[in-house]
């Protein structure tokens, strides 16, 4: 994958076939409906709920997770809305005639986007690591992750890390 800025947004070019079905999927990645453990971890309780009256809980629930919800919601739409425009990319001549060679794609993300695929990115690995038990912060034991069915779903965390990390860098005003 080759990540280019311009003013006029951000590519992700000659992407792989994993690539392009790993960004297909973020949006179901960043699902956390399908986990009560992933649903906590992005709509958690007030830090201190002890010192909650029942009105500032009810508060909490009524305003706040529907608020919550709903900026979720609009980031997932424009992640999905920029992967309608997911395209493969002209082959070459050479790799034309071939094959064997799988073809590449890429996406643009415009300006405005750019925040909701971080958040989208990291509402994904915050999802994977509550519901399917993948640290996204440690090199887990590989061999017992595939054991598990879950090496796919690590290697597809690390690549929403790395997406998000050149995004900071590179195209975020942070």
């Amino acid at each position: 994958m080759q990540i280019h800025q311009s003013e006029t947004g951000v590519v992700f070019r000659r992407m792989n076939e994993w690539e392009t079905r790993t960004l297909r999927g973020l949006p179901e990645a960043a699902d956390f409906s399908r986990s009560p453990a992933a649903e906590a971890r992005l709509l958690p309780r007030p830090a201190v709920e002890a010192d909650l009256t029942p009105e500032m809980a009810m508060d909490w629930v009524e305003y706040a997770v529907p608020d919550l919800r709903e900026t979720f919601a609009g980031a997932v739409a424009s992640v999905r809305l920029d992967l309608e425009l997911l395209a493969p990319e002209p082959a070459e001549a050479e790799e034309a005639r071939d094959p064997a060679v799988e073809p590449l794609w890429s996406l643009f993300i415009p300006p405005a986007h750019i925040e909701a695929w971080y958040a989208v990115m990291n509402q994904a690995r915050l999802v994977m690591s509550a519901a399917d038990g993948i640290d996204t912060e440690n090199t887990p034991d590989l061999p017992a992750l595939l054991a598990e069915g879950k090496l796919e779903r690590w290697f597809q965390s690390q690549l929403y890390a790395g997406l998000q990390s050149w995004l900071v860098e590179h195209a975020m005003d942070v």
